[in-house]
């Protein structure tokens, strides 16, 4: 946009002749750039007027001086007059095409152009042009660090890297290009690397930025938001660590992967939307951080208006009986004042949304359609986010990916089981990944308590599962812990690149004095199904799944058994399968009892000494019809007369249909 208080273009000022040689006119000169620079830093528009004017004054005197012309540049750049900056950039080459000021701004002016257009042109000329500054001075770090982000999105990660290098090796005592190697540690996968960056960064950058990093107001929802404006910092500090502990998708790492996949998004929003180390923060920079990159951006797409009115009613006037106003909306009696409106539209399949942002004042802030009548801040779908395995935050404000990156998925699964121990609660986690004997897997377990604090972990390898000791890996953790609400992860990583993470959450219950029972764990087999003394190795059916022809195998245990007067326990357990869903039988069926093949019914005596017992069930399911069952087993103790009971769901596979005759592998 050009300005329209400043009546002549960089262009012509510079062609202007002088009456008098320069070197009479530079104490003036140098006077009036002195002026205008102090006159600049008040920050007011009517003082970036004179800035401008006293520079543009400066120009005419020496019009060969690229010290002036570099400073009246980029004050027309600050302030917005983009091919103002560009023409006098360009002068300034001309006159010293050894000096890598007018590179350097060429590049921003190029930069700032693509930000507005998305025009791939415009984004090649601003690398090309700050590479040229760079080769003539490799010591300026803020052209490396605006590389290194500019390389990221054109594609370049390992030149990027270099560039994010070259930065940090320029300045070291800089935050923007210390920021810049944490980002790009971050993209390699050196989570460690880039927190120790990101930590030392945020020490060497400016208050207020450091605290856009810490800040988890734009993930929260509005209410939280507003609640976080009036705590003490010492609140806002447990809020935020609640907030990343909740929101780690992994917390068997020693580093939060949410916290620093945010911290990365900061630093690249920050980095690509400022001209210079100062943050320029708008919908768009809020989106990224929330969400992360958009699959594709769409700048003035087909379908959408170019202009906008102020307000949407043309005119409104009075009429009617006198004493009695009527208003109402008459279209024609004034032409609507239309202006012109920028409007990029991002995309986001992965999220199920498309995100519309206008600028309204063609002034590089992008803001989110206004409406009074309906809610147009982005709202991913969250069957779509589940589908492609992302993870929302609490309010559904941002989501995080489940892995960082360079992380190859490896498909875990696990279970969390309460049982007793000596002193209290006892919990069993197991963990299952594919893997053959000769690939070494490791498994860690993290137990996480309901004030977000780890309390409990450990690591250990994984074996062959009785599920399928060719194709499987297994394990299994115990974790004596006091009653309460758990958060359980459990990770299983190769040693290289793939990981695999499995969370779910537990509730433990105080032990009472009374007959309980544990829960009932479906297993694999083959095993021994009689009873069973110390301590106990399952490999857990996950899939609570048995074929046509397998029994239906399980694992409880019973507590505070009451000894008789011999000191012996004496009880009986009874299991029963019931199906589940509706009777699908003919009607005059339903007035008849289940058959065998419907659902099954077996009562067990059992004795023994003291007062817990374990216990292995094999329950002959061949007979049953393929479907879903609940298998429930109550226990009754003789001695106390006291019954409990227990139960778990699971599903009996269809028999495999054999292949036609002729086909390849028939018999």
């Amino acid at each position: 946009m050009r300005r329209p208080c400043i009546a002549l273009a960089a262009a012509a000022l510079l062609a202007l002749p002088c009456a008098a040689p320069a070197k009479d006119r530079k104490p003036e000169a140098e006077k009036l750039v002195h002026e205008g620079v102090d006159r600049w830093s008040q920050g007011t528009f009517d003082e970036h007027r004179q800035a401008i004017a006293r520079l543009e004054q400066a120009a005419k005197l020496t019009p060969k001086d690229t010290k002036v012309l570099a400073e009246l540049a980029q004050e027309y750049l600050d302030a917005g007059f983009t091919h103002d900056a560009k023409e006098t950039y360009e002068h300034v080459t001309e006159l010293s095409p050894a000096d890598p000021t007018g590179w350097e701004g060429l590049g921003r002016v190029w930069k700032r152009d693509w930000l507005a257009t998305l025009a791939r042109a415009s984004l090649e000329k601003s690398i090309h042009y700050f590479d040229e500054a760079v080769r003539l001075d490799p010591k300026r770090a803020e052209v490396w660090t605006a590389l290194a982000v500019l390389r990221i999105e054109r594609g370049d990660t390992a030149v990027a890297a270099r560039c994010a290098e070259q930065a940090m090796q320029s300045a070291p005592e800089l935050g923007g290009p210390t920021v810049a190697g944490a980002y790009l540690a971050y993209r390699a996968g050196r989570l460690a690397s880039a927190e120790s960056l990101f930590t030392l960064a945020f020490a060497r950058m400016a208050p207020r930025l450091a605290a856009r990093f810490r800040d988890v107001t734009p993930l929260v929802p509005e209410t939280d938001g507003e609640a976080l404006a009036d705590m003490s910092p010492a609140a806002r500090a447990e809020y935020a660590r609640k907030f990343w502990s909740e929101s780690d998708p992994d917390p068997t790492l020693r580093v939060n992967a949410a916290r620093l996949e945010y911290w990365a998004r900061v630093a690249h929003a920050t980095l690509l939307y400022s001209d210079t180390w100062e943050p320029h923060w708008d919908m768009r920079a809020e989106l990224y951080v929330r969400y992360g990159p958009p699959e594709h951006i769409g700048y003035q797409p087909p379908g959408f208006a170019l202009a906008q009115r102020p307000n949407e009613y043309d005119h409104v006037g009075a009429f009617g009986v006198p004493g009695v106003g009527t208003f109402v909306r008459r279209v024609g009696d004034a032409d609507p004042m239309w202006y012109p409106l920028h409007l990029q539209v991002w995309e986001y399949p992965q999220l199920g949304m498309n995100v519309v942002l206008e600028d309204r004042a063609i002034s590089q802030h992008y803001e989110l359609p206004r409406n009074s009548w309906a809610e147009t801040d982005a709202a991913p779908d969250p069957a779509t986010m589940a589908r492609n395995g992302l993870l929302a935050t609490a309010g559904g404000r941002a989501t995080f990916t489940p892995f960082p990156p360079g992380v190859q998925p490896l498909a875990v699964q696990g279970s969390v089981s309460a049982f007793q121990g000596d002193g209290g609660p006892r919990l069993l986690a197991h963990v299952s990944a594919p893997g053959t004997p000769d690939r070494a897997l490791t498994a860690v377990c993290v137990v996480i308590d309901s004030s977000e604090h780890e309390v409990q972990r450990a690591s250990r390898s994984l074996g062959a599962s009785r599920c399928d000791p060719a194709t499987l890996r297994a394990g299994d953790f115990t974790f004596d812990l006091p009653p309460g609400r758990y958060r359980v992860a459990m990770s299983v990583s190769d040693g290289a690149s793939g990981r695999g993470v499995v969370r779910t959450r537990r509730a433990l219950a105080p032990v009472s004095g009374k007959l309980s029972i544990s829960d009932l764990v479906l297993v694999c087999g083959p095993l021994d199904v009689e009873p069973v003394a110390g301590s106990v190795r399952l490999d857990p059916n996950f899939a609570h799944t048995i074929a046509a022809h397998e029994p239906l195998l399980a694992y409880f245990e019973v507590y505070q058994l009451e000894p008789d007067a011999s000191g012996a326990t004496r009880f009986e357990y009874e299991y029963a399968v019931r199906p589940l869903g509706p009777d699908t039988r003919p009607w005059f069926k339903r007035m008849l009892p289940l058959s065998a093949s419907e659902h099954l019914d077996v009562r067990t005596p059992q004795s023994g000494v003291g007062p817990t017992r374990r216990q292995y069930l094999s329950v002959p399911a061949e007979s049953l019809q393929p479907g879903r069952y609940r298998l429930e087993v109550t226990v009754k103790d003789h001695a106390s007369g006291a019954t409990t009971r227990r139960d778990v769901e699971f599903v009996k596979e269809p028999e495999a249909e054999a292949p036609p005759a002729g086909t390849v592998g028939a018999r």
